[in-house]
């Protein structure tokens, strides 16, 4: 295991690396032609352990789906770097604990690293109020003012959940973290089961 000062050197060299990725492929300027662009998830939190982007574009209007799912399968063309691309309507079709919108999934080569994003097209912020684990502005908030020993903390928790439980969204350590006051790989697990036991829990 990486010690404490080395993850969060490499979380800070990550981050740097996704922000030239969104600048210098063009693609965020590509997204931000679709609606406004919102960088959301890790990226967002300044906690990034693996090159995984999570993206956000409000409309602020209602989705004509046709039209945006054309837009988003342009980017294959429109960035030759991206190699692989997902649309699923989940306004059309709505899934359980899932946002109310539009979601791409693709996979692009950057900086010599293969690198996975996810995007969200939705009407309105609202459209979030149905993810799994719900995360207020207030975590949010809390979580990017974290000192340097606190944010290395949390960086080891979420390394520990992603090599023990690779399925379980990261956000479940952030939650953890500052409303269950979670500080050992052992508290979090317990945590893991109590998520898969009952997940209504972590959506208030």
């Amino acid at each position: 295991m990486k010690d404490s000062l080395t993850q969060l050197d490499e979380s800070n060299r990550i981050e740097l690396s996704a922000r030239r990725l969104l600048l210098d492929t063009g693609l965020g300027d590509y997204l931000k032609s679709i609606g406004p662009l919102e960088i959301d998830g890790s990226l967002a939190l300044h906690l990034m352990t693996r090159r995984d982007i999570d993206l956000r574009i409000i409309t602020g209007e209602p989705i004509d789906t046709l039209t945006i799912r054309g837009r988003l399968s342009e980017i294959l063309v429109k960035i030759p770097s991206v190699w692989n691309l997902q649309v699923v309507d989940l306004i059309a079709h709505p899934g359980r604990g899932k946002p109310s919108g539009l979601w791409m999934g693709l996979k692009l080569d950057f900086e010599g690293h293969e690198w996975h994003l996810d995007v969200w097209v939705a009407a309105s912020q609202s459209a979030f109020a149905r993810q799994a684990i719900h995360i207020s502005s207030e975590v949010r908030s809390l979580i990017v003012n974290l000192d340097t020993e606190e944010r290395s903390k949390l960086l080891d928790l979420k390394v520990g959940l992603n090599d023990a439980f690779p399925t379980v969204p990261s956000c479940l350590v952030y939650f953890g973290y500052v409303k269950c006051g979670i500080r050992s790989r052992r508290q979090l697990s317990e945590l893991v089961v109590l998520y898969t036991s009952k997940p209504a829990y972590f959506e208030s």
